[in-house]
């Protein structure tokens, strides 16, 4: 609503609207109670060992499936790199190649929309750059679960919990690629704050790790 939102939103460079179309494809009403939320590893250098030591292949390592919670990076208008934590909602593989440059400039989301995809009920591989997911948007919130005055994304005075929000954070459900997606990270269930959930220090300092190195110094 208005009243959460007192600070002019940032958009990201890549937001756009989608066709009604795609909405009646998946629920948009997510329970709480529905989210089976198991402790995974999460931490990308981790899955890559695993991949390396050429051992068998473990979906909670090495594919991003629904219900995943992952950071994904965002290019705000003023150029800043900032995260947002996102749940996967729908999963596809594109049926032809996904052009990096394309998929994270100012219109992805048209060109990700147009593209001839597959659905994919078992995941995709991480490193899959066909992979395409919709996502539902976590909300930065302070300890009573309200929004904090200030920056939206990393205001880490404020933040305390992440928020699953109804309205999706304000945003057109749309398709993100791959390409953005930085890691999975966990989420602690807040024990009685309804649909938030805490971050832990160590996925977020894997998080602003990993996406210093997608982007360069900037992203501190």
């Amino acid at each position: 609503s208005s009243t959460d939102r007192t600070q002019t939103p940032y958009r990201a460079s890549f937001l756009c609207p989608i066709e009604g179309k795609l909405l009646a494809d998946f629920n948009v009403s997510i329970q709480e109670e529905s989210k089976d939320r198991k402790l995974r590893f999460h931490v990308k250098r981790l899955i890559k060992s695993h991949q390396q030591r050429g051992e068998d292949v473990d979906e909670e390592l090495d594919f991003y499936m629904d219900d995943d919670d992952v950071a994904v990076l965002f290019t705000m208008e003023d150029s800043s790199k900032v995260f947002a934590i996102g749940n996967i909602e729908q999963v596809a593989v594109a049926d032809g190649t996904v052009d990096a440059r394309r998929a994270t400039g100012s219109s992805s989301a048209e060109y990700l929309r147009q593209l001839s995809m597959s659905q994919r009920s078992n995941g995709v591989f991480i490193n899959d750059p066909k992979g395409l997911f919709i996502l539902r948007w976590y909300r930065e919130v302070k300890g009573d679960g309200t929004p904090p005055d200030g920056p939206r994304y990393q205001n880490d005075r404020a933040c305390k919990y992440y928020k699953l929000t109804s309205d999706n954070d304000g945003e057109a459900f749309r398709w993100t690629s791959n390409y953005q997606i930085i890691s999975k990270v966990y989420l602690k269930k807040h024990s009685t704050l309804p649909l938030c959930y805490s971050l832990s220090a160590a996925d977020k300092k894997m998080v602003t790790s990993t996406m210093k190195k997608m982007v360069g110094p900037e992203a501190e």
